[in-house]
């Protein structure tokens, strides 16, 4: 859910560094602003639907795929415990917010963005992945995924000694033990 929100949040800061640029407007501009706004929130309804059905989908196991600032505006540590419970332990993106890809460390869910962005294209929803030798990738930062195609995907995963024995250990409360 947090991607449909930072999707929508990033086409409604596009309209608005549009119109504060400017000053002042036409009546053409600020309806066409309004109509690009009426998109986004339908776009937003619409994956808010799929969205709401990710839950009865997702298993054990499950790997979460997405697209750039994964968990923008999620700052609190529910939402990767809600990721984690459901049994998601890997999330891979172009890239995470800050805050957020901390808290899914915290939980215990192995947070790796794709070396070469341009490979998220390459992925179809259900592909079946294949995430292999965490404990090495763990050391080294390369971690390699493969879906069930065949193809392979190098990604990236940078974390300090502290973050990889948290991720050893699966979370925060673990490791404090």
């Amino acid at each position: 859910m947090a991607n449909v929100f930072s999707g929508l949040s990033e086409k409604l800061n596009h309209v608005f560094t549009k119109l504060t640029k400017r000053g002042t407007l036409t009546e053409l501009e600020i309806k066409q602003a309004m109509r690009e706004i009426r998109i986004a929130l339908l776009e937003a309804d619409v994956n808010l639907l799929v969205a709401k059905d990710f839950v009865n989908k997702v298993s054990e196991g499950d790997i979460i795929v997405a697209t750039k600032n994964f968990g923008c505006g999620s700052s609190r540590e529910q939402a990767p415990e809600i990721i984690k419970t459901l049994g998601v332990k890997c999330v891979i993106a172009k890239s995470f917010a800050r805050i957020h890809c901390a808290n899914l460390i915290n939980a215990g869910i192995l947070p790796l963005t794709f070396k070469y962005p341009e490979d998220y294209d390459k992925l179809a929803q259900n592909d079946t992945l294949m995430l292999t030798n965490v404990y090495k990738g763990l050391e080294s930062g390369v971690f390699f995924v493969s879906d069930d195609k065949g193809n392979s995907y190098e990604l990236v995963g940078e974390f300090t000694e502290r973050q990889r024995e948290i991720l050893r250990l699966g979370g925060l409360l673990s490791y404090t033990k």
